[in-house]
């Protein structure tokens, strides 16, 4: 896994905003990622708890949204939770370490 490339971030949030008419800063705000994300990604990387909460705002993954997978939906609640959970975890540690592990 590498590091974030936050063009890819930023490019998802778009695309899924523009599908359902809204604003960066709408996604921003009402996701409680705060309305300085993407300025703020200017000097440094996003946290784990704010790609998360903009996910859950736009109902995809901070998989998708980082770019790790190309599936825009939510995982359905039966039995993929368990094997995305694992996934996430190791999302946590490359946002924590910048690195693999």
């Amino acid at each position: 896994m590498n590091d974030i490339d936050c063009k890819i971030l930023i490019s998802r949030i778009e695309e899924l905003a523009n599908e359902r008419g809204l604003s960066l800063t709408t996604v921003f705000v009402e996701s409680g990622a705060g309305k300085n994300f993407k300025s703020n990604l200017r000097i440094a990387k996003p946290s784990l708890g704010k790609i998360t909460l903009i996910a859950n705002y736009l109902d995809t993954t901070p998989e998708y949204l980082i770019g790790e997978t190309d599936i825009k939906e939510k995982p359905s609640e039966d039995g993929e939770l368990e094997n995305n959970m694992v996934k996430f975890i190791g999302l946590g540690k490359l946002l924590h370490t910048g690195r693999n592990t």
